[in-house]
């Protein structure tokens, strides 16, 4: 039978279990901590991209260079895209500029061939009114008065509006004759105008250059034997000779000569001119 001595004196004598003398097993090392079992996690992404780049080192050291080259590069075609938008801008005006220029050089032109070869219907040289019918006492009298066409193409419906009247003011009082006069020729501008209306109609006639056309007009009423008696000096009393004459050129264009005469004296061939109303349009 087996004592309790003799079973701890069989447990002191057991031998390691690892191979290892007791005192390799007694210098264990307290403070190492148990390695743990457990997987590794995988490295970080950005640890991941920094062991990954090293083989891109020189694009890292070559992206400002290009960046800055780019920047330039961007600003040269900047600059060289605003050059040629002023260089454009410029060459446009100076083109517009010289359009506008060729514009008006050709409107000028075409109105100093218009006014070159414009009709114009004037009073023929020294073609004062002449009597057809003298101013004596108990007559009508009546007076001619020629034009010509001193221009280079046809005044073509040509129409007279013209009277002849007393002027009873001294012709040479001014500026009271010349208010009768513009007052009497306002009256006849008025009549002209009704040839626009189709109840009014009046002959008209196509000059051509160089040909002449005349005109006959007469007093409303026979001259009195105290009229007669004033023709002689003009103080107080005269004959006056005034209208219009409206045409048109090839163009179409409206034109216009006034004229104006008064007569006093003894000689019947010298008529006298009009300060106003003797304008070409």
């Amino acid at each position: 039978m087996t004592s309790e001595s003799d079973l701890v004196r069989e447990n002191k004598s057991t031998p390691n279990a690892g191979g290892e003398t007791d005192d390799q097993a007694g210098r264990a090392n307290p403070n190492v901590t148990p390695a743990s079992s457990a997987p590794q996690p995988p490295p970080a992404e950005t640890h991941y991209h920094i062991t990954c780049k090293t083989e891109k080192d020189w694009w890292d050291k070559a992206k400002p260079v290009v960046e800055i080259a780019g920047i330039v590069l961007l600003g040269v075609y900047t600059l060289y895209t605003i050059k040629m938008y002023r260089a454009n801008k410029k060459a446009a005006e100076a083109a517009k500029s010289a359009a506008d220029t060729a514009s008006s050089a050709l409107i000028e032109s075409q109105k100093s061939f218009k006014l070159e070869q414009r009709p114009y219907l004037v009073p023929q040289p020294n073609g004062a009114p002449g009597f057809v019918q003298l101013p004596v006492a108990g007559s009508t009298a009546r007076a001619s008065l020629t034009f010509i066409n001193v221009g280079h193409s046809p005044a073509q419906l040509a129409i007279a509006f013209a009277r002849m009247t007393r002027l009873a003011v001294k012709p040479k009082t001014f500026p009271r004759g010349l208010a009768v006069i513009d007052r009497i020729f306002k009256e006849i501008e008025a009549n002209a105008a009704k040839p626009d209306n189709p109840n009014f109609v009046l002959p008209r006639q196509d000059v051509a250059p160089g040909s002449t056309w005349f005109i006959t007009k007469e007093l409303d009423s026979p001259l009195l034997p105290d009229e007669v008696a004033e023709l002689p000096s003009g103080e107080h009393f005269a004959l006056l000779y005034l209208g219009l004459i409206k045409y048109t050129d090839p163009f179409g264009q409206k034109l216009e000569t006034e004229f104006c005469w008064f007569w006093f004296g003894t000689d019947p061939n010298t008529w006298h001119y009009c300060p106003i109303h003797n304008v070409i349009r």
